[in-house]
């Protein structure tokens, strides 16, 4: 199995490692860093992935993608991009190919630390691919189309659909429109669910995980690409941090949309704290209402609140057609039982 990290975006080498993937015939997975080095519609190309895909898909899925691998081969790979070596666990011979160390000293020592330009790396190694006819164990052939469908199997009654809300936002963006996660309970979801099929088209803040990332993020996005539907999501935790910016992209005339999941708590911590059934400590999670749609009217920007996801696909399409910041708050109710048995 093939694993990509952000370093191949940063170094433009994606059709290398397509390439090289293709002669190796192997699958392929990506940290969430790295969405879009291989178009997510590719043959090879099972999922990004982290510690929340058993929780995302509601089912223990990690087990089967690594089960039948005896080697993976991580390319342009940062251990803090969250896609650790104890999801494979340690039985499994690993190959590093990337342009630098990062020591991580007990914690993951890969079989061969092959250090240097990745791109003449992989050119290089190509010349020793074995020749491998059988793209996917029959696990993998599962998985495949579970992934490719990008769902959870079932939603839990008197909790909002967050993969249909992902799914609504792949679509509109289409193939080349760039989605902007803040940080939260939401991002795990978008980063495994959203459809990237080209670089930088999912941006997400990673390693330090900054609350507040999303808006300012998307404001760069689209001065970087004026022609491009740019969408930030955010959950009102992390909104609350730079909600400042509301102002900044009306002031400039940004055209972006953000959608604010609002929930009136910091979901991600909520979430860890209960995770050994510990009791969340209300006062520390817990926010009081913010009605956002109001908070963007009050900073000069056009809004919309939605309590029917039936209604996101034309609302979407309406906030485009202004082409001006637009915000749209969703009320939203997590699944706090995502994952519990995974700490």
């Amino acid at each position: 199995m093939i694993v990509i990290g952000n370093q191949v975006l940063r170094e433009q080498i994606q059709n290398e490692v397509r390439l090289f993937a293709e002669k190796l015939n192997a699958p392929i997975i990506c940290s969430l860093a790295a969405k879009g080095a291989i178009p997510e519609q590719h043959y090879l190309f099972l999922t990004a992935a982290n510690k929340y895909l058993d929780g995302v898909y509601r089912q223990p899925v990690v087990s089967d993608l690594f089960h039948d691998v005896d080697l993976l081969i991580l390319i342009g790979y940062d251990f803090d991009e969250d896609l650790k070596p104890s999801l494979w666990g340690h039985d499994k011979d690993t190959i590093v190919i990337n342009s630098f160390d990062i020591p991580t000293g007990d914690i993951f020592q890969p079989k061969i630390n092959c250090l240097g330009n990745i791109k003449e790396s992989l050119h290089y190694l190509s010349n020793f691919c074995p020749t491998k006819k059988q793209i996917f164990s029959p696990k993998h052939q599962y998985l495949k189309m579970l992934f490719d469908k990008r769902s959870a199997i079932d939603v839990k009654p008197g909790t909002t659909d967050i993969p249909k809300i992902i799914e609504i936002i792949s679509n509109y963006l289409g193939e080349s429109g760039i989605l902007c996660s803040d940080v939260g309970m939401h991002k795990q979801y978008a980063g495994l669910l959203a459809r990237t099929q080209m670089p930088n088209r999912f941006i997400c803040s990673n390693i330090c995980g900054s609350f507040g990332f999303g808006l300012p993020a998307a404001l760069a996005a689209k001065l970087c690409n004026p022609e491009e539907k740019v969408l930030a999501i955010c959950g009102d935790g992390g909104f609350h941090s730079t909600s400042q910016d509301l102002e900044t992209a009306v002031r400039y005339n940004l055209p972006v949309i953000i959608i604010v999941l609002s929930d009136s708590a910091f979901g991600l911590i909520k979430y860890y704290q209960g995770l050994h059934s510990e009791k969340p400590v209300k006062g520390m999670t817990e926010l009081g209402l913010v009605q956002f749609h109001l908070l963007a009217n009050a900073n000069g920007m056009k809004s919309a609140f939605i309590d029917n996801l039936e209604e996101l696909p034309k609302v979407l399409e309406q906030a485009s057609l202004l082409n001006e910041p637009f915000l749209i708050e969703i009320p939203v109710t997590y699944d706090y039982d995502l994952l519990k048995h995974i700490s």
